[in-house]
């Protein structure tokens, strides 16, 4: 029997890179308070949560999403709140880290929430923060302009930085990258599907079919696009400098410290 992993129905295909991103905030989390802003499901939380943090704040803006982490991911250091990242509005107290995978992008404004930020952390707080590479394989434009629906803004480095330095004193830039060999595995396993259903769909392979049927077999089609799931292994995040000798563009990490304050 199949073991079903709690949770995994809530996946995607990206879930390696959104679990190599939490990964990346063991090193920061360790005994701290954390805002997780715009937590999904609440995975992320659960893994801080394994990695020490003393207590965890999690928030998202959709119900359903929040309610599968309430259900999932159960821990006594761990709350999760509906809410929108630009107000904040349930969340109270001071933070030692905020983190914000891949929701930045998502605000209609992204001022609102940075500001919102550096009045909740600390004054040695640190805001991790990514958000989507506009040079990633998988990033699509039109006239100039993210083509994702969902996308509010995307960012190149520099713009990325110019932001977050209205609101930060000190940016660490880093790039989180798509192995080479991910990206290669991934490719080749869409060439190899194309062909593998072109042979299916040939006329003597129906007509072999057929004849299995005759005699009470079937054949499912295979499953050759899994063999290219990725890992949180395929995702490194690195100095931006360097990220091309690891891979491909995936999205910008920036870790923020010496918040500022606006009156």
């Amino acid at each position: 029997m199949e073991r079903v992993i709690p949770g995994s129905e809530h996946w995607s295909y990206s879930h390696a890179d959104h679990l190599s991103r939490y990964m990346f905030a063991e090193q920061f989390v360790k005994v701290k308070r954390v805002l997780d802003a715009g937590c999904g499901v609440g995975y992320g939380a659960a893994l801080m949560a394994e990695f020490g943090a003393r207590e965890i704040v999690a928030i998202d803006i959709d119900g359903e999403s929040i309610e599968a982490a309430r259900q999932t991911y159960v821990f006594p250091n761990v709350t999760f709140h509906i809410d929108d990242s630009e107000t904040l509005n349930t969340v109270t107290g001071e933070f030692d880290v905020v983190c914000s995978f891949e929701n930045i992008e998502h605000l209609l404004n992204p001022d609102h929430f940075l500001s919102r930020v550096t009045e909740l952390l600390r004054d040695d707080g640190v805001l991790i923060c990514s958000t989507t590479d506009p040079r990633g394989p998988y990033c699509k434009c039109q006239n100039g302009r993210t083509a994702n629906p969902y996308h509010v803004n995307e960012w190149h480095a520099r713009e990325f930085e110019g932001l977050l330095h209205r609101y930060f004193g000190d940016i660490d830039m880093r790039q989180q990258v798509q192995a080479l060999s991910a990206y290669r595995r991934r490719i080749a396993a869409i060439e190899l599907d194309g062909l593998l259903g072109r042979i299916w769909a040939s006329p003597l392979r129906r007509l072999a079919r057929g004849a299995q049927r005759l005699f009470g077999k079937h054949y499912d089609w295979p499953h050759i696009l899994e063999i290219a799931n990725p890992s949180p292994a395929d995702y490194p995040i690195v100095a931006s400098r360097v990220s091309h000798l690891f891979g491909v563009p995936y999205c910008h990490v920036a870790i923020c410290r010496m918040p500022t304050r606006r009156e």
